[in-house]
């Protein structure tokens, strides 16, 4: 069931993603709009678009010598999955991240201006999380990191409206904002350590690679001695409390990047225990 929803899921984000660049239009415009892009030109799209109330059941045939391949198939079964999403006032970015929970048959998606959003089981419609209080999520969602040891805990980041990177502890009934670091593509957290305080993230389109030492509360630039022409710090990841590797993009001389346990050169070390 969770392959499935998720595919569906996916597919929903896709299509208002295309219309990127319509701020104010609702969910249900913006779906309107994309889904008849490849009709002919003179044919103006339509506007009006009634949320979908049913997810219908996909239907298959079997793959024999000479007929389509399992992707195509796959892909002509996609049907809409925003439901009572749709028809909700949003801006450009929309549904920019769906996730997946690794350990349950729940999915996540982050609704620009309206936070995040869960459908779990065989249900047809979405929750807002949150609902208990605590911060308020705005952004536009970019990542969401799963605690492996703790299942009730998750960080999400987002760029542009609000702050860069929350964490819940009650399975999304409370959000906390961690510092006033805002504008975050990605976040990495160091689960070696059991107080989970080593988190570097990745600022959005700009060279800033941000550490914190202590759960998120204040927040350290880290980028200042990368190499020049790196590009974009987007993808930030944690080996250790003192060693994370970046991946970059859009530089010169973009790739990935390593920030060792010490400043001297040589083979890397280990931190003492």
């Amino acid at each position: 069931m969770l392959g499935r929803r998720a595919r569906a899921a996916t597919a929903a984000a896709a299509v208002v993603l295309s219309a990127c660049g319509a701020p104010g239009k609702s969910l249900s415009e913006l779906t309107s709009a994309s889904t008849t892009a490849g009709s002919s030109p003179t044919t103006p799209p339509s506007t009006t678009t009634p949320p979908a109330t049913t997810r219908p059941e996909p239907t298959t045939s079997p793959t024999t010598a000479g007929s389509s391949s399992t992707a195509e198939l796959a892909a002509s079964t996609w049907v809409p999955a925003t439901t009572n999403l749709a028809g909700m006032p949003s801006e450009c970015g929309n549904i920019l991240l769906v996730s997946g929970r690794p350990d349950r048959d729940t999915v996540i998606a982050s609704v620009a201006l309206h936070g995040l959003w869960a459908t779990t089981g065989a249900s047809e419609s979405w929750t807002g999380l949150g609902s208990g209080g605590g911060a308020t999520i705005t952004n536009r969602g970019t990542s969401i990191v799963y605690d492996p040891m703790h299942p009730d805990t998750f960080w999400e980041t987002g760029i542009y409206n609000g702050g860069g990177v929350y964490r819940t502890d009650d399975d999304g009934t409370t959000f906390r904002q961690l510092g006033d670091i805002a504008h975050v593509d990605a976040v990495s957290v160091d689960f070696s350590d059991p107080g989970r305080r080593t988190l570097v993230a990745g600022l959005h389109e700009q060279t800033g690679v941000m550490r914190s030492h202590d759960g998120g509360q204040t927040w350290t630039k880290i980028s200042g001695t990368l190499p020049p022409g790196v590009g974009f710090t987007s993808s930030p990841f944690v080996v250790d409390s003192h060693t994370f590797l970046v991946g970059t993009n859009k530089g010169a001389n973009a790739g990935c990047s390593e920030r060792p346990t010490t400043a001297s050169p040589g083979p890397r070390s280990s931190p003492a225990p």
